[in-house]
């Protein structure tokens, strides 16, 4: 299974808590989020999905990953993208 299969899914999710989605992953839109000043060793990250709820201006971001040798990046990205949204998922497949 590929990442690219589980961002509707993950969207069509965000949309049913009352989240407007913007799949910013793949060969779709692009979303690039400046983190020189958090991380210098990084310019920017382009997070997979990014969701707003304007009604209480929470954000939430979604980083998918289908591969286990890089599950710890993903959580590290998490990290570094929390201080930049209320919530924050990483999504990976049970199978």
């Amino acid at each position: 299974m590929g990442q690219k299969e589980l961002y509707q899914p993950i969207k069509k999710w965000l949309e049913t808590q009352g989240f407007q989605v913007l799949v910013t992953g793949g060969d779709e839109q692009q979303l690039v989020i400046p983190i020189g000043d958090i991380l210098p060793t990084r310019v920017h990250m382009v997070p997979d999905i990014v969701g707003v709820k304007e009604a209480d201006s929470r954000a939430v971001i979604v980083e998918v990953e289908t591969d286990l040798h890089k599950i710890m990046e993903a959580i590290g990205k998490c990290m570094i993208l929390k201080t930049l949204a209320t919530l924050v998922y990483v999504a990976y497949p049970l199978e």
